[in-house]
């Protein structure tokens, strides 16, 4: 008993091909002996047949259509020689038989498959026909090709059905991840546009008020303390404000965020801050004022920010418009300077001729693009420069 399952062990390791020879010797061996137990007519042309379809097995994977095709002709030819093959129903080449009709169903492809079962139904009728069988032979030997035929064909078909689950799902594993790696990569920008807005406008205001102060600090003590103390609101103010933006970053850690996020309700704040650096700034607001979808309004506040911030850094103080128009469907922004400082203009003037590094720009191009919006920026009328938008309000960004 413990031989056995050695040996069934071992053959489990053996290759397909190896395996199929395998199993042809054997069905070859029990074949001779089941012939040469019994008193057969035509003993030779027999067990010749017998041999050729056991051995056929041997191929049963590599060339199906190959092997059924040469088991048909032996058993047509070995009936016309006077063959006992089929009628001394042999327990060996009736196995061998089915073998191959499974054979051809679960590895041959659907046209091979098909003509494989053609060829074997032929073969095995005209066999049947040539030892003049009734129709009820017939009928057995039809339903005894085809059943084996199906079996394998549907263990194929099951076969094919996992590959592709399973190809379905590595490409569903796939696409998650790049969704997420896109995820994540939007995540990344969205985070160094609010921490590039924060930083920039509020350091810029910093510097501006610092100049101021150095201005005056010789002559008048006490006209130097006010940009002093706006430095310092607005220091407070930046600290704020990237709390709020490291405390999104926690929010899946069950932090809460500190505060709303600012909206077009603030510009008045925004305006505040700049015109205490030295901006003159008017704001004209048109339309029926209403509330905007969260996202919108940030960006919103945050386009005007920039745009402001950056006549700050590339003009100074010099004069700006703001002009916030509601309609309908849409909130616009246009922000005009009047440029300053011989520099032909503010903004993006100075960052194309590679005096600034253009990521306000890109991050405010990012902004509206992503909620489906219209950006532009140039020269203005003179050496100002302008900043358009246009804000769909009931666009959600995918």
């Amino acid at each position: 008993m413990m031989r056995l399952r050695a040996a069934a062990e071992r053959a489990r390791t053996l290759s397909p091909p190896a395996a199929d020879s395998l199993l042809a010797i054997v069905l070859s061996a029990a074949a001779a002996a089941e012939i040469a137990a019994r008193s057969l007519d035509h003993r030779g042309v027999t067990i010749a047949a017998a041999l050729v379809a056991a051995g056929s097995v041997a191929w049963r994977r590599r060339a199906p259509l190959g092997a059924i095709g040469v088991v048909a002709l032996v058993s047509i030819a070995q009936q016309a020689a006077g063959g006992r093959l089929i009628t001394a129903n042999l327990a060996a080449p009736l196995l061998a038989y089915l073998v191959l009709l499974y054979s051809l169903g679960a590895h041959a492809e659907s046209r091979r498959s098909r003509v494989g079962l053609a060829v074997a139904l032929a073969g095995a009728l005209v066999t049947q026909l040539l030892k003049s069988a009734a129709m009820s032979d017939l009928a057995f030997t039809a339903i005894t090709t085809v059943a084996p035929w199906l079996a394998g064909r549907a263990l194929r078909d099951r076969r094919l059905l996992a590959a592709l689950m399973r190809d379905r799902a590595l490409e569903l594993e796939r696409e998650r991840d790049t969704v997420a790696r896109l995820a994540v990569a939007e995540e990344r920008a969205r985070i160094a546009r609010e921490v590039h807005d924060v930083i920039a406008h509020s350091v810029s205001l910093m510097v501006v008020q610092a100049g101021a102060a150095e201005d005056v600090l010789d002559r008048d003590h006490r006209r130097a303390r006010e940009p002093l103390r706006s430095i310092q609101e607005t220091g407070r103010q930046s600290i704020a404000e990237l709390s709020r933006v490291l405390a999104m970053l926690r929010h899946g850690e069950g932090r809460e965020p500190l505060g709303p996020q600012p909206g077009l309700a603030s510009l008045d704040s925004l305006l505040d801050q700049v015109r205490e650096a030295g901006l003159v700034v008017n704001l004209r607001v048109e339309g029926e004022v209403r509330t905007l979808p969260p996202g919108v309004d940030l960006t919103a506040y945050r386009i005007v920010q920039e745009a402001l911030t950056n006549t700050l850094k590339h003009a100074g103080p010099v004069g700006a418009d703001v002009v916030v128009r509601y309609s309908d469907r849409s909130v616009e922004l246009m922000i005009r300077d009047e440029g300053g400082n011989g520099a032909g203009g503010s903004n993006v003037s100075t960052v194309a001729d590679g005096s600034g590094t253009g990521q306000g720009l890109i991050g405010m191009r990012e902004r509206v693009a992503l909620y489906g919006g219209a950006f532009n920026a140039g020269r203005a009328d003179g050496d100002g420069y302008r900043v358009d938008v246009s804000l769909p309000t009931g666009t959600v960004p995918s």
